[in-house]
This record gives C-alpha cells, sequence and structure tokens, in this order.
C-alpha cells in the first residue's frame, strides 16, 4: 500500500457578516484530497502573518493560539500514524471526525469502524483458534455493508459509538433487507455487530448498548431434501457436459459424506485413511474446527476411483477435487435439476439426503 504523506498548515477565511474578523482553520491534505478544520478562533487579518502562520509581533493572543494550533497538529499526525500502524489507508473523513471529538482525542477510544478492524485483525492473527477463513470474511462483508450505511446515512467514513443508537440498529436491517438478505442472513449480521459493542462496553469505549432493546431472532428453516429415487436418477442420467458431470460428482459426493461445499474444496489425499478394513476421510471442519470421521461408502470411494485410478500413490497435498466456486456450482445445480427432471431448488449448502 502506497502511503501519501499529510501536510499541514493554517489559514484564515472571512467569517460570513463579519468581514471585519476572519476564523483561523487548519487545512489538511493528503495526495489530492484536503479538508478544512476550523479552530473556532477569530482573528483581524491586519495582525495575520500568512507566511509564518502565526499572528504578528508580540500580540496579546499569541502564546494561547500558538498552543491550540501546535494541538491540533499533534493530534492530526498522531491520528495519521494511528490509522497507518493499523494497516488503514489514511483517510481524511476519520481525521476530521476525530479531530471535532475532543473527549475521543483524549481518551485515545477507537471509532466504531476502526474497532472492527481490530476486531477482524486480531481474528486474522489468531486464525485456527475458533476464527476460521469463514468466520473473518464474515466479518469483512459486515464492515463492508456498515461501511455503505454510514457514508449513506452521515456522509463520513467512520463514526462515533456514541451517535449509534437503536435507530441505527434498526436502519442497519432495513438496509440489509433492501440489498437482498434473507431474515436469518440479517440477524446472522446483527450479531456479529453485537459483538463489536460487547467488544466496545468491555473495554469502556462506549457507556450504552443499543442492542439492550433490540431482539435478534432467528426463524426456523425447513430444508430440502433428495429422496433415494432422486439420488439414483440423478446418477443414472447421461450427462454430456462436463462441468456438469463435475458438478454432480462433487455434489453426490458431499450427499454420500456430509461434507460442506468449503470441506470439500479443503479435502486433499492426506485426509483419506485406511483402518479396520475400510477407508474414511479424518479431517476437521473448517467452520468449527471440529475433527470429523466421515466412512468412505462405495459411491464416493468409486468417484474418487474414477478421477484417479490408483489414487493411493498420490501425493499427500493433493486436492482430490478441483473444486469451482460455491456460485457457480449453485448455478450449475439448477441445471442439473431440470435435466434430471427435480423439482427441487438444488443447493450445494441447503439440500440433504435421505433415505
Amino acid at each position: 500500500m502506497h502511503i501519501k504523506p499529510i501536510v499541514l498548515n493554517f489559514i484564515l477565511k472571512r467569517k460570513t457578516g463579519h468581514p471585519e474578523l476572519h476564523t483561523l482553520y487548519m487545512r489538511a491534505s493528503i495526495g489530492e484530497r484536503t479538508i478544512l478544520i476550523s479552530l473556532k478562533h477569530d482573528i483581524d487579518p491586519n495582525h495575520w502573518d500568512n507566511r509564518n502562520q502565526r499572528l504578528r509581533g508580540k500580540h496579546f493572543d499569541q502564546a494561547f493560539l500558538d498552543s491550540v494550533m501546535s494541538q491540533y497538529r499533534q493530534r492530526a499526525l498522531s491520528i495519521y500514524m494511528d490509522m497507518i500502524q493499523r494497516g488503514m489507508a489514511p483517510d481524511l473523513s476519520v481525521t476530521r471526525e476525530r479531530l471535532i471529538d475532543s473527549n475521543h482525542n483524549s481518551s485515545g477510544e477507537p471509532m466504531f469502524l476502526e474497532l472492527f478492524d481490530r476486531i477482524i485483525k486480531r481474528k486474522l492473527t489468531l486464525s485456527g483458534q475458533n476464527n476460521s477463513p469463514a468466520t473473518i470474511q464474515k466479518y469483512s462483508r459486515c464492515k463492508i455493508h456498515l461501511q455503505n450505511l454510514i457514508q449513506s446515512n452521515f456522509q463520513t467514513k467512520d463514526i462515533r459509538f456514541d451517535k449509534l443508537s437503536l435507530t441505527f440498529i434498526e436502519d442497519f436491517e432495513v438496509y440489509l433487507r433492501g440489498h437482498g438478505c434473507c431474515h436469518n442472513t440479517s440477524m446472522k449480521y446483527l450479531q456479529t455487530v453485537k459483538t463489536v459493542f460487547k467488544n466496545g462496553l468491555a473495554h469502556g469505549y462506549i457507556r450504552h448498548d443499543p442492542f439492550a432493546q433490540f431482539k435478534i431472532s432467528l426463524q426456523e428453516v425447513v430444508r430440502p431434501y433428495l429422496t433415494e429415487q432422486e439420488i439414483d436418477r440423478m446418477l443414472r442420467q447421461p450427462i454430456e457436459s462436463e462441468r456438469l458431470c463435475r458438478v454432480r460428482d462433487h455434489f453426490i459426493f458431499s450427499c454420500f459424506t456430509g461434507l460442506a461445499y468449503i470441506d470439500l474444496k479443503g479435502l486433499r489425499m492426506k485426509h483419506i485413511h485406511h483402518e479396520g478394513g475400510r477407508f474414511w476421510i479424518r479431517t476437521r471442519r473448517q467452520k468449527t474446527n471440529t475433527k470429523t470421521n466421515v466412512p468412505l461408502l462405495e459411491i464416493p470411494f468409486q468417484l474418487i476411483q474414477q478421477r484417479f485410478g490408483d489414487w493411493q500413490k498420490r501425493e499427500p497435498e493433493e486436492e482430490i477435487f478441483h473444486v469451482m466456486s460455491n456460485q457457480k456450482m449453485n448455478d450449475y445445480l439448477k441445471e442439473l435439476a431440470t435435466l434430471c427432471n427435480i423439482q427441487k431448488a438444488l443447493t450445494f449448502h441447503d439440500i440433504q439426503f435421505r433415505w
């Protein structure tokens, strides 16, 4: 990431309705972007030395104003360095938001999305310790949704915790539903936000929890399932398309082993073990990091043999299936269902196999 320097200087701007007075501003620039932050101090322009950016001569306000400008400069530089240390691109909107809130800066409390970044960074550092890639992706997607909402509602890149209320939580739910999220998906995103608020409460960054008056409720989902006859129909159906053949093999393998999409994608030769006269899949669920021992039944065993032949001589790290993206998989499954005359909306996640 290329980091551009921040440039700080002080200027006067004519005060509306008072032509004899000008207001002192700090001008902050990063690259071509510039913002002005009022120091809320009015000055007679005749007493201002623009070249040296200070009051002329021995003005009675000189020591006070030098101190104020120095404090603003130091705070702006501290905010700039803090964003870099957190791996963020320096943002002038965040700089302005933090500068105008003296309580925030004196206490060192992070803003809302800053804390979100901290939590994501911590989960990345502790990846594998109940912090799966899927969990980290969920937090990252949630943060993107929040950024869009904050930009739309507040015209800024980040926001202080004291501006977040029950209304903000309700607005976020409406935003999610309006952007294609079903009820349960919206609730899961709100659970993620609630976790961030709990972290802020635990560290004393916030004084109240807007979730205290908000109930997160998940609706029961009745998952569809395939019958033995439908599975058999899918296995016997002649298919000319190579991609549909691949999708069918991956889907059938998952039906007989119970492996989720992400676990099928991560399946390697080293996960197949021969014990007690039969083959087993021994791995860990990526979502929960729990051990799984699955017997390799005849049909999934045949699918591996069809692909590799003498597959036991393969390298341990070689992947068993070259799995396409989940979105493409689900799109092709719909084609497969139509071809096999299965009147169910097949997706890799929802369908179960019932004997």
